[in-house]
């Protein structure tokens, strides 16, 4: 199999069921079934195919303009899996109309090769969920969502940042997660004086200060033995 020519490698995304598949964000994605074994002359060979991504997302970097300058597709885009099916979220930002940021998500029909689109919905739907949080930080009223992460379990964390920012030493950023379902904010927390065009490398102790914080000892009891304490908690 001849892979297209990219300015930049393949990333290595997800493996389940036997599946290896490689992700590259502005073309589709490269997959293997190591079940699968094709014949030849080698002790042993594979088989690859190849799957575009939606029709109109592709990125094209050779018919950009040398000069122009691009983001990187993470900004915008991710794919994870999500029980056993692979999701290709992207935000979608129409020009000259920031109000209409549309956050978008397809799913992958492996058998058929083709990408199905689910119900999109606009960023301003997530954004009003959590922007009376802050309600005393006038400066991120204003922000837009940018490295969109897609959980195991099918929520959304992304990283927000000012569409304007203002001049100052540090610039603070919030990092959201979301249930994608009911459009509903999981947790928040936020990182400061980290810069927005580039992947991000979160501190240590972020997860401990985020809000409302995890809860260390709930998250190491099993499930039955988890509800039985909150049970416990609520007779309290």
């Amino acid at each position: 199999m001849r892979f297209p020519h990219l300015t930049g490698s393949f990333k290595a995304e997800v493996m389940f069921e036997s599946k290896v598949f490689w992700a590259d964000l502005s073309r589709g994605l490269a997959y293997c079934d190591l079940r699968l074994r094709g014949t030849g002359n080698s002790a042993v060979q594979f088989d690859f195919g190849f799957i575009e991504l939606p029709y109109g997302y592709e990125i094209l970097f050779k018919d950009l303009p040398v000069y122009e300058l691009t983001e990187p597709p993470e900004m915008n885009r991710t794919i994870g899996c999500v029980g056993g099916c692979i999701k290709f979220i992207c935000i979608d930002r129409p020009r000259g109309h920031p109000c209409n940021v549309m956050v978008r998500a397809w799913t992958l029909d492996l058998d058929r090769k083709e990408w199905k689109a689910e119900k999109g919905f606009l960023w301003k739907e997530l954004w009003e969920q959590v922007a009376f949080m802050f309600t005393d930080h006038a400066e991120l009223w204003d922000v837009e969502p940018r490295y969109p992460v897609l959980m195991p379990d099918g929520t959304l964390c992304l990283m927000l940042g000012e569409m304007r920012p203002r001049r100052r030493e540090e610039v603070d950023c919030i990092v959201c997660r979301f249930d994608m379902r009911s459009k509903r904010p999981l947790w928040h927390g936020t990182v400061v004086d980290y810069h927005i065009m580039w992947p991000v490398i979160l501190p240590g102790n972020f997860f401990t200060k985020c809000y409302p914080p995890p809860c260390p000892r709930e998250n190491k009891l099993p499930a039955r033995k988890r509800r039985r304490q909150q049970s416990i908690d609520r007779d309290l």
